[in-house]
């Protein structure tokens, strides 16, 4: 919240509009228009109206995106004497909207591009069975070659389809009494044998970890983190790459982290990494760090990325140690 002046002067600020908007500087004394030039325009509508206006802003501060502000016009003896700004952060509403937008286009596209995938693979293999021996041999060879072509590339659309399937009709987790580090290993084995290139060092704790999850859906996320760091360190080509896997208590939560030496986050807007479709990568379609934090906000817990220390990446879950009440 800020209290102001009738001139836009910051009179009032209280700790979470300091920790908002301040730095290093402060903001009792300055402009609003300084600290915040984006609301500028909104006082000059409060002062119009005579009465309370809303606006919600595209605000990127501290990991948070976006604020609904409201500036409510303060009168003395009917005369304009100052404003009231408040905001009310609103960036997980919008997540909410925009996941739910978005899991209804995974929905139709994977309905619409999966019914002509197996007609379209019968076919090219029924013409690779009837024509490829009546060709001459100096065609054949780029007959088959195109008809390969063909069958790879209906396999590549086909497992898209799977991912906008599983994004669009993630079941409800079923949640049971797991040890944690148990489902950390067999989700590092997993990508282990997928990418026997890769370094990977596991500081897990000797004793169970148990606590309410669902195993199949936590492997699926731990493997999608997994996989991400690996093809990160894959197209960077970053010599002698490693992924550190820990898992550890903390503050009544359960944390695994999943850290890489790659090349880092990218600049810009990182809390956009976690929307369906953002991606960093040239061969990705966005929803792996999407079911990452579905999957994690299910189980009550939240997901971070961040910078690791040295270059590279650390992303890490955090989720609430709960038993079962039987």
């Amino acid at each position: 919240m800020l209290g102001l002046d009738r001139d836009g002067r910051i009179l009032l600020a209280n700790p979470r509009a300091e920790a908002l908007l301040a730095g290093e500087d402060g903001l009792v004394g300055r402009r609003l228009g300084e600290v915040l030039p984006e609301a500028a325009r909104l006082l000059e509508r409060a002062a119009e109206a005579g009465a309370p206006v809303e606006e919600q802003l595209r605000l990127v501060r501290g990991g948070r995106e976006y604020v609904l502000l409201r500036a409510t016009p303060q009168m003395e003896e009917g005369r304009l004497s100052g404003f009231v700004l408040t905001f009310d952060d609103i960036t997980e509403l919008i997540a909410a909207q925009r996941q739910a937008a978005w899991a209804e286009v995974a929905r139709r596209i994977a309905h619409e591009i999966k019914n002509p995938l197996t007609p379209i693979r019968l076919s090219a293999e029924r013409l690779q069975r009837r024509y490829a021996g009546r060709l001459p041999e100096e065609e054949r060879a780029a007959f088959e070659r195109a008809i390969s072509t063909i069958v790879r590339q209906v396999d590549a659309i086909g497992r898209l389809v799977s991912e906008f399937s599983a994004f669009a009709r993630m079941p409800r987790p079923l949640l049971r009494e797991e040890d944690l580090v148990e489902v950390v290993r067999e989700a590092l084995e997993l990508e282990r044998t997928r990418a026997p290139q890769i370094d990977f060092a596991a500081d897990l704790p000797p004793q169970p970890l148990r606590l309410l999850l669902d195993r199949e859906k936590m492997v699926q996320a731990l493997t999608n983190l997994l996989k991400n760091a690996t093809e990160a360190l894959t197209e960077a080509g970053t010599p002698q790459p490693r992924i550190e896997v820990r898992v550890r208590r903390e503050d009544g939560c359960a944390v695994v982290e999943v850290c890489d030496n790659g090349p880092g986050l990218p600049p810009g807007e990182r809390h956009r990494l976690f929307e369906p479709y953002v991606t960093t990568k040239a061969r990705g379609t966005g929803l792996g760090l999407a079911i990452v934090r579905r999957i994690v906000e299910e189980h009550a817990g939240r997901v971070e990325l961040a910078d690791r220390p040295g270059g590279g990446t650390c992303a890490r879950i955090l989720l609430p140690i709960r038993h079962s009440e039987a």
